[in-house]
């Protein structure tokens, strides 16, 4: 088993940016065809480009809070719509959650995030999501936080995508199908339970 690579997500991000749809596309390959996408923080489209041909959707709208990327979006078949994914409530049978920052911890003590997501698992049938939480597990600042989050339990990166499962399933009704890692972050493939 390949180890999976881990790093600061910013560093990642700032030079491999075009590199994490791969994970996304890994986790959507089984997913139904035909369906209506909403990417929730869809900046200029490029998990769209990278990810037509899997999913084949009838429709993607990347919602976006910077109007300024409009013009800079870089698949013409998606609909840019400006918004804040925290406020705009729009229906799609898949919502894509990429933002440049989110941690189990976060979706704990921002109401933003469970609001989001409980949200989404009341209208949605699937959810992408991708979640840094794995990179800061480990450090000493954050080992209380996570252990708190765990009952107790010393998380890692190996396993960490267990405790965001089992969090998810306790406060959001959400299932986690499958997850992967790279690049900094843990992917996820969920559904409502």
């Amino acid at each position: 088993m390949n180890k999976p690579a881990f790093g600061h997500p910013d560093a990642y991000m700032g030079k491999a940016v075009s590199r994490y749809p791969q994970f996304f596309n890994k986790l959507a390959v089984d997913l139904p065809k035909g369906m209506d996408v909403l990417d929730m923080f869809g900046g200029v489209g490029l998990l769209a480009r990278d990810m037509w041909d899997t999913l084949q959707p009838l429709t993607w709208t990347c919602l976006e809070a910077d109007v300024s990327l409009k013009d800079k979006v870089v698949e013409p078949r998606v609909k840019f719509l400006h918004g804040d994914a925290f406020t705009t409530l729009l229906r799609a049978d898949l919502y894509i959650i990429d933002p440049d920052r989110c941690t189990l911890n976060q979706i704990w003590k921002e109401q933003k995030w469970a609001t989001l997501l409980n949200r989404l698992s009341d209208t949605g049938k699937h959810i992408l999501m991708q979640e840094y939480g794995a990179y800061w597990c480990h450090l000493p600042n954050q080992i209380p936080l996570y252990e708190k989050l765990s009952g107790g339990e010393r998380i890692t990166r190996q396993t960490y995508p267990a405790l965001f499962q089992r969090k998810m399933a306790e406060r959001f009704d959400l299932k986690v199908l499958k997850s992967t890692q790279g690049l900094g972050s843990t992917y996820y493939l969920m559904e409502k339970v």
